[in-house]
């Protein structure tokens, strides 16, 4: 399943895990790709693949984790406290970074 963007008018947080929850009761393969506290309402369900923007990612954790983002490390470390298994970071036009199961890839474009 992909949750994508921002949720349409009517939809809260509590909207977004359920439907997240119940996708993960039934094996699926959750990506989610958005931000704010709807990103927040994904992550406390549960979900197997995370594509973001690195200014959006950093807006999420780094207030909370005072982390430096100038290295890969940086990422990998909100990766784990997180549990976040499998995501792809977005740079604009400077390329990806990419991490699953413990290994990372960082490409330019």
């Amino acid at each position: 399943m992909v949750f994508a963007g921002s949720a349409i008018q009517g939809f809260d947080c509590k909207d977004i895990e359920e439907i997240i929850r119940k996708a993960k009761a039934k094996e699926m393969f959750v990506v989610v790709d958005t931000y704010g506290e709807f990103l927040s309402a994904a992550l406390q369900a549960g979900i197997d693949f995370l594509k973001i923007k690195r200014k959006e990612f950093i807006a999420k954790f780094d207030s909370n984790n005072k982390q430096s983002f100038r290295s890969t490390q940086g990422f990998v470390k909100i990766f784990k406290k997180e549990k976040i298994k499998e995501v792809a970071i977005t740079f604009d036009k400077e390329g990806a970074f990419f991490y699953k199961s413990g290994l990372s890839w960082c490409g330019k474009i």
